[in-house]
């Protein structure tokens, strides 16, 4: 069966849903659990074009690392209430599906199991879909959860 799982947040609900889904997975599965979170580039062309300064620039990155420190405080309460001790990974300027995809193989992982909103008609078109990306990135077995 799967020995190692990968799974992603944002910090949405929807993406907890997936996250409770892989923990489940791991516990019973005695399998090895890794969780994402991945930061968005930053607007370099912002920086270049002096308007936003090196200080504002840094604050940017160090708050989002604390945003992620913090959800994978969250949910290390979640995964030690099932037994699971997860490996939490965080990855600056990625977007999710790419830092998904390259850490699962990085990882050498046998499953992916991401949230998703299933948005649908032009919400789907204009704000794309990350679960949609990720199984278009990868040759691993993705389980999406809604």
């Amino acid at each position: 069966m799967f020995k190692h799982i990968l799974t992603a947040t944002d910090g949405s609900d929807w993406a907890l849903k997936g996250v409770n889904v892989a923990i489940d997975m791991a516990a019973s599965l005695g399998a090895r659990l890794s969780i994402v979170h991945a930061s968005e580039p930053n607007p370099h062309y912002l920086f270049g074009d002096g308007i936003i300064s090196v200080t504002q620039f840094s604050e940017t990155a160090r708050a989002l690392e604390l945003r992620a420190q913090d959800l994978f405080d969250e949910l290390d309460i979640l995964a030690k209430q099932r037994n699971v001790s997860p490996d939490y990974i965080y990855v600056a300027n990625s977007y999710g599906s790419a830092a998904i995809d390259s850490k699962a193989g990085e990882l050498g992982c046998d499953l992916i199991v991401i949230g998703s909103r299933g948005r649908r008609g032009l919400t789907k078109l204009f704000l794309g879909s990350q679960a949609a990306e990720v199984l278009a990135g990868t040759n691993l077995p993705v389980l999406i959860v809604k």
